[in-house]
Order: structure tokens, then sequence, then C-alpha cells
């Protein structure tokens, strides 16, 4: 059974994953590394991420999610 901060922590992961397609798809000055190493390996089979490049990534992100100037969030809050 989770925990209400398990909630809490999915509903800000998913609005993290949900800005951070945004950026890749409609921003084409934002994860840069990212965006070449994608298109570098789009059509070999998807293999993990080594730990050093996934870091790297997550520092991209991170830095690219702290300027931007609006977080959008997509959840269906109605109650």
């Amino acid at each position: 059974m989770k925990c209400y901060c398990e909630y809490v922590l999915e509903e800000i992961l998913q609005m993290i994953k949900d800005n951070l397609i945004l950026l890749y798809n409609y921003k084409e000055n934002a994860l840069i590394n990212i965006r070449e190493y994608c298109v570098q390996k789009n059509y070999e089979k998807y293999q993990p991420l080594d730990y050093h490049t996934l870091a790297s990534f997550a520092d991209e992100a991170i830095a690219e999610l702290v300027n931007t100037d609006f977080l959008y969030d997509f959840r269906d809050i109605d109650d």
C-alpha cells in the first residue's frame, strides 16, 4: 500500500516528465545532448544508459526545467 508521500512524488514526476517531453518536442534549443544522443541511436534497439550518461542527461534535464519560465500541469483534477 502506498503512503501519501508516494502519491505526491508520482504527481511531481509526471509533471516533470510532461514538461521534459514538451521541451524536447517543441523547443529545438533545449535538451541538446539528449536530442543528439537520441538522433544518433534512433534506429538501434534501446539499451539502458550507463550511469555516467544517465547522470549527465539528468543534470541537463534538471537545468532545463529550472530555467524554464513556466511548468505546465496536464493533470485532470476534476473532483
